[in-house]
Formats: C-alpha cells, structure tokens, sequence
C-alpha cells in the first residue's frame, strides 16, 4: 500500500483538500498529515519549505484540525504527524484530532522514555498510537518500542531527515515486521522500485512525502506520479 504525505493545509486549504482526493483517486491506501510547524526536527529542506509555506498563510493547530476535517469523508486512514510543542499547547488535541476525523497520531520528538502520558492520552481518545523508529535501533530497543504501538511501527529507513536519497535500509524493516506489528516505512522513497523494495521486506505500507511535495503545486504531475508509485 502506499501512503501519501502532505502538510495539512498546504499549499492553502483548498489545494490542500484537492491533493488530497487526487492521491487516493490515483491509489494512495492511506493519508500521513503533517500540522505545519516552526521546527520540524525530523524533516528535510522540502518539508521545512512546505511548513514555513503553510505557517505564512496562517496555519494554526485549529485550522489544521478543519483541514483534516475536510478531507476525513475520502475512505482512507488520515494517519497524523505532529510535532510535541503543539500537542502539549492544546490540552484537548488527541481528542479533537479524533472528532476531526484522525486515525492515528505520531509525535517524532516525543521518545520511547518519555511516551506513556502520550499513548494514554491517544488512547483515550481512540486514536492509535504510533512510534519512531530508525535503522541504528537496536533490536531489543525496537521490541520494547513495538510493545506500546497500537497503531503501527513507522520506521525511518536511513538514518537522518525525510527527503534523502539515500534507499531504504530493509535489515530495520525485516527486524521490524518481525515484532508481529504493522510497518510502514518512509524517509527518501522516490520510486516504485523502492516502494516495491520495502514492500516486498514485510512492510504494509511505503511512505512518499518530499518528492511528492516537490510536484505537489502541478496537480497533473502530482497525480501521475501517485499513479507510479502505487503501481498503476
């Protein structure tokens, strides 16, 4: 399967909502949306721009959760990534993100020592929780990490930021879908021939971001290169 990543509301609200319903007309199997922010630690130089995008027009956490709001009737899971400083800021956001229509929530700066008032909180909410992992996690790391995952193992597969051109590493991902957990996997997926790759490791699903953000504002090139990627 693959999984589409966009920052919510960008490149505004309305564009935004119409990328969206081009990436699962096209076969995206699942939406991973991203709240614009200020620091995004985990992203590279094509989400950083995307973000700063989004914050000049006016991204608000509220104006995020109607933009998950609007795209929510399109049959797919919409899978969130959200920085920490915006989930402490709003008290109530697990259970907002759920009304909004949100499956699940990962928070990338939020590590396994530090995680339990946070999968309490989306668990109480009903929203699933999902966890980080990178290549140099060490297996009985990876174990103790799976263990709290409710959702879905996303494992990075090169070490760093998303959008490196690196291809993914498949050892993590095997070690990973041996935990018996569902696995996705992003970080500098470009191609078929990669998303075949991690597939074929065991994955449920591969994650594009950057380079579709980097066609994004071309909705017919956006569309045919989902097309390619979901192998159609």
């Amino acid at each position: 399967m693959l999984s589409v990543f966009l920052p919510i509301g960008w490149p505004d609200p309305k564009k935004f909502a119409k990328l969206c319903k081009i990436a699962v007309e096209n076969g995206a199997g699942a939406l991973e949306l991203g709240c614009p922010y200020s620091d995004p630690v985990a992203d590279g130089p094509v989400l950083q721009a995307a973000y700063r995008e989004a914050l000049a027009e006016g991204s608000t956490t509220a104006r995020c959760l109607a933009g998950i709001e609007s795209v929510a009737g399109l049959g797919v899971p919409l899978n969130l990534l959200v920085y920490a400083n915006l989930v402490h800021a709003r008290p109530s956001f697990c259970e907002d993100a759920r009304k909004a229509g949100a499956h699940s929530l990962l928070v990338p700066d939020v590590p396994l020592e530090e995680c339990a008032e946070l999968r309490e909180a989306t668990l109480s909410a009903g929203l699933q929780h999902v966890a980080l992992v990178g290549p140099l996690t060490s297996r009985e790391r990876l174990g103790r990490i799976a263990r709290t995952v409710t959702g879905y193992l996303y494992v990075a597969g090169v070490q760093g930021i998303t959008g490196n051109a690196e291809d993914p590493g498949l050892d993590i991902v095997r070690s990973a879908v041996a935990t018996e957990r569902p696995v996705y996997v992003g970080f500098g997926i470009r191609n078929r021939a990669q998303v075949e790759n991690v597939l074929g490791a065991g994955a449920q699903s591969a994650i594009v971001g950057s380079a579709l953000v980097e066609v994004g504002k071309d909705e017919k090139r956006f569309g045919r290169m989902v097309a390619e990627l979901a192998g159609r």
